[in-house]
């Protein structure tokens, strides 16, 4: 994650970190499988939200 974000702090890279695997985490126990959008829906909003929380990271 550093090598992609290298102004991102250890400490705030690890927060991040684990909030986004939260996200992944929880996503498939929100609804039941046919409420979620398909896979590759899923999967590509999943990758933008993981993607802006690490540039929300960043030091401004």
């Amino acid at each position: 994650v550093r090598a992609l974000y290298p102004s991102l702090a250890e400490n705030r890279a690890r927060v991040t970190v684990h909030a986004v695997f939260g996200l992944l985490n929880s996503t498939p126990h929100l609804a039941r499988p046919e409420a979620l959008p398909g896979r590759a829906v899923t999967a590509a909003l999943l990758h933008r939200l993981a993607r802006g929380a690490f540039a929300a990271a960043e030091p401004s």
